[in-house]
C-alpha cells in the first residue's frame, strides 16, 4: 500500500512539475513579448521554481527549471529574457536553497559570485554574439561610455541584494499564508 501511495505521489509531482513548467513558459513568453518587463517577469517565473522546491523538493524544482529553460531555448531563443532566466534568475532559487545551508558570509559569497559570473558571460554574449558595443550605452539620453559596465555591475549587485531579501520574505509569506490557501501539500497526503 505504501509503495502505491509513493508511486502516486511521484506521478502527481511530475504532473504538477509539468504544469509549473508550462506556466513558466507562458510567463517568459509574455515577458519577452513585452520587452520592458523581461527581468521582472523572469523573476516572477523563478518563483515557480521556488514553489516547486518548497512543495515537492529540490529535485522537482530543478526539473521545473530544466524543462522551462529547455522549452524557452527552443521556443524563443532570440528573446533576451531566455538567457537571463536560463543563466541565473531561474536557477537562483536553487542557488539560494543550497547556499543558505552554509554560514551567511559564505552563502552571500556564493550568491554574488554566481551572479557576477553570469553577468560577465552576458557581457561576452552581448559583445560576441549580438555585436553590442557595451561602451556605447545610453540611459535617459546620457552617454555612459566607459562607465556602463561598472555601473551595470554595481546596480546588478544591489538588485541581487534586494531580490534575495524579497525572496526570503516571500518564502516566509508563502509558508505561513499562501501554502495553506493553495493546498498543494494536500495532494501528497
Amino acid at each position: 500500500m505504501n509503495q502505491r501511495k509513493e508511486r502516486n505521489n511521484k506521478i502527481k509531482k511530475t504532473v504538477l512539475s509539468a504544469m509549473f513548467s508550462a506556466l513558466g513558459i507562458v510567463l517568459l513568453f509574455v515577458g519577452g513579448a513585452l520587452g520592458d518587463l523581461d527581468l521582472t517577469i523572469s523573476a516572477v517565473a523563478s518563483l515557480i521554481v521556488l514553489i516547486s522546491i518548497i512543495e515537492m523538493g529540490v529535485s522537482y524544482g530543478f526539473m521545473v527549471y530544466a524543462a522551462t529553460s529547455a522549452l524557452a531555448l527552443l521556443l524563443f531563443p532570440s528573446y533576451f529574457i531566455t538567457p537571463m532566466y536560463v543563466g541565473f534568475v531561474g536557477l537562483y532559487p536553487m542557488i539560494k536553497y543550497f547556499s543558505e545551508k552554509l554560514k551567511k558570509p559564505i552563502a552571500y559569497l556564493i550568491k554574488f559570485a554566481s551572479m557576477n559570473l553570469v553577468l560577465a558571460f552576458m557581457f561576452v554574449l552581448a559583445v560576441k554574439v549580438y555585436a553590442i558595443d557595451v561602451h556605447d550605452i545610453t540611459v535617459f539620453g546620457k552617454d555612459l561610455g566607459r562607465y556602463a559596465v561598472l555601473l551595470t555591475y554595481i546596480l546588478a549587485n544591489i538588485t541581487l541584494l534586494l531580490y534575495d531579501y524579497c525572496l526570503t520574505k516571500l518564502i516566509v509569506l508563502y509558508n505561513t499564508v499562501i501554502a495553506k490557501k493553495l493546498g498543494i501539500y494536500k495532494l501528497f497526503r
